[in-house]
């Protein structure tokens, strides 16, 4: 599973390259492909940001919590 996650990630980062590189070649319809790519790479790397900003105000939240917990039972 965990090697699934990494050969995925290592797929996003090849075609970022690719993308960032196809944009200096003359021919458009692969400026159209890399910019695609680029754009739907940002949606999920925002998409990402969002999930991890929520997780991470959940985890401080429960924190929180446990410390106010302990700070009233002693």
């Amino acid at each position: 599973m965990t090697f699934m996650r990494s050969s995925s990630i290592f797929r996003y980062i090849y075609f970022f390259i690719y993308s960032i590189f196809s944009l200096f070649q003359s021919e458009d319809s692969i400026n159209r492909r890399a910019l695609s790519f680029l754009k739907s790479f940002r949606i999920k790397i925002s998409s990402f940001m969002k999930h991890f900003k929520v997780a991470f105000w959940l985890m401080y939240q429960i924190c929180f919590f446990i410390d106010i917990q302990i700070f009233i039972m002693c």
